[in-house]
């Protein structure tokens, strides 16, 4: 059995918040996934429980061209593991959230209340301090302000006050090649011990949080001053890796020892870096996508498509085609053969931007209505076969072959 305790659902934030101001004593329940257990098993023993699940303004998931993002602190943690607009522009809170402890206890637990739980471990902390998160304070007559990295105090401390409530978790605005990542190890799923956030800004600034390596989830503001002074590589990835093991203070529990998360640590800021690169890299790549118009065994396809990607990996990659093989790489074996404009070509050593407005049949296209060409029964009559690369590329030669020879299959 829980202890006694009043227990009270208001509508409206005023109304909570003037129950906050007239009693003391007060627990507020929005998940209750830490609040819960501390109440079975007589860790807390509160007279009055305050549920603010009902409040509307609390429940606003919202995002602002000019102001950015706000988590109202009813949302839960799978909400923001699961909404788009989160995972397209703040991608390490997504991967964070969906991180975080079980399906079951993300669907009740939100993200400010994993804030004001202030674990030393709390995964969500991580992100939103990469993101320069503001947390929105109210009391009554009152609602202010405070940058996250001044919210936390000590293990499980903040610098709330009984009469004050978290209504949510503001995030600036990021721009469009903006790139971040969250990385954790865990002993098993749900018991972290090393969560890493990292951020690559468009004007490549460099933003590093951790958490499960000191009291508080922490920005590790010093190594990004150093790690700022020069742009991001490989090298330097790899030498913050070793670097930050001068900056972090982690403890032994149960779970871990301190020698441990402290080569975790490196581990990981390695990794993330290393991870950002590749993404921007990426980015890149996304922004210097062209157009192409290609007619495919019949088929009109339009794509926007990277300039380095051959016809062969378009083939395969993009449409699924999966008969023409890959093999050689070199244009040698014949195995990636195409008919492309009536001639046969081996795809490996064909820009895909090269085929732009072409006529493509692959060994897929050389049938009608769902049945092999006559060619190719002939082939299977006269035991014309050999492996499952080869026969396909000397099908479509053959094909192109008596295509230019003004000859049908029969």
């Amino acid at each position: 059995m829980l202890s006694k305790f009043d227990y009270v659902r208001p509508q409206v934030l005023e109304e909570a918040i003037t129950y906050l101001d007239q009693h003391e004593g007060t627990k507020i329940l929005a998940g209750g996934t830490d609040l819960m257990i501390m109440l079975r098993h007589h860790a807390l023993m509160p007279e009055h429980i305050l549920d603010i699940k009902s409040i509307d303004v609390l429940k606003r998931l919202e995002y602002h061209p000019k102001n950015g993002l706000f988590i109202g602190a009813a949302i839960t943690v799978n909400e923001v593991a699961e909404s788009k607009l989160i995972q397209e522009k703040y991608p390490a809170l997504a991967q964070a959230a969906h991180s975080l402890a079980s399906y079951q206890i993300r669907n009740r637990a939100t993200l400010v209340g994993n804030i004001c739980n202030a674990s030393p471990g709390a995964d969500l902390a991580g992100p939103l301090l990469v993101y320069e998160g503001q947390v929105h304070i109210a009391r009554s007559h009152c609602i202010r302000v405070l940058n996250l990295n001044e919210f936390f105090t000590g293990v499980k401390k903040t610098v709330l006050q009984p009469q004050e409530m978290v209504i949510g978790i503001g995030l600036p605005i990021v721009g469009a090649c903006d790139v971040s990542v969250y990385l954790k190890q865990a002993r098993i799923k749900g018991h972290d011990l090393v969560g890493v956030a990292a951020r690559l800004t468009e004007h490549k600034k460099l933003f590093l949080a951790m958490s499960a390596v000191a009291p508080t989830p922490v920005r590790m503001t010093q190594l990004e001053k150093m790690l700022n002074l020069q742009p991001l590589t490989v090298k330097r990835a790899n030498w913050a890796g070793e670097a930050v093991r001068t900056f972090i203070k982690p403890i032994s529990d149960v779970r871990s020892s301190d020698e441990y998360r402290t080569h975790i640590a490196g581990v990981l800021v390695k990794r993330a870096l290393t991870q950002l690169l590749a993404e921007r890299s990426e980015e890149m790549r996304e922004k210097a996508r062209i157009p192409l118009h290609v007619t495919v065994n019949g088929e009109q396809v339009d794509r926007l498509i990277d300039p380095t990607m051959t016809l062969l990996h378009f083939l395969r990659k993009e449409l699924n085609l999966f008969g023409t093989k890959e093999d050689c790489g070199e244009g040698e074996c014949g195995a990636c053969t195409v008919i492309m404009n009536g001639v046969a070509v081996s795809s490996c050593i064909v820009l895909a931007v090269e085929a732009n407005g072409a006529n493509i049949t692959t060994v897929e296209g050389l049938g009608q209505a769902g049945k092999i060409s006559i060619l190719q029964q002939e082939f299977i009559q006269h035991d014309a076969l050999q492996c499952g690369f080869c026969c396909t590329g000397y099908t479509s030669s053959v094909a192109a072959i008596l295509s230019a020879d003004k000859r049908d299959d029969s």
